[in-house]
């Protein structure tokens, strides 16, 4: 595994506010400089991921994307790509129910957090995030 200074992160949101949430989370938990790439929607693919010139540690994937693809749906693609072999997936979401936490795991999510994402969590979650452990934070 990488050095914790060297994270590299890549969100699926929607919502630019989420970049910079995530973003201001990463400095509070000492993980800056990190390289923290954004995709607002779906509609992406391995040259995409590529082009990002690393590996990828952590890829957020929010549940709710705009267009045809879910995050559930994403994740299914993403899963077979030999470039994201060794990048933990988490779902963030808004919307926690029984039902979304079922779906992530039977889809094969690493972890699942629940916006609005806890400040005071967050650093301990992504750190156990990187380690290799599941983190299943569904409020």
């Amino acid at each position: 595994m990488k050095a914790i200074k060297e994270v590299v992160v890549l969100l699926v949101d929607d919502r630019s506010d989420s970049f910079v949430v995530v973003g201001r989370l990463l400095e509070m938990a000492g993980l800056l400089p990190a390289n923290i790439h954004w995709k607002s929607n779906a509609y992406f693919d391995t040259l995409d991921i590529a082009l990002l010139g690393s590996t990828i540690d952590v890829l957020f994937i929010d549940l709710s994307l705009p267009g045809g693809d879910d995050g559930y749906m994403l994740l299914t693609r993403l899963r077979r790509l030999a470039i994201l072999q060794e990048t933990r997936f988490v779902a963030i979401t808004g919307h926690v129910s029984p039902e979304a936490v079922k779906r992530a795991r039977e889809v094969g999510f690493d972890g699942f957090l629940s916006k609005p994402l806890d400040f005071r969590q967050f650093p301990v979650q992504l750190k156990r995030i990187l380690a290799g452990e599941a983190v299943w934070d569904t409020l």
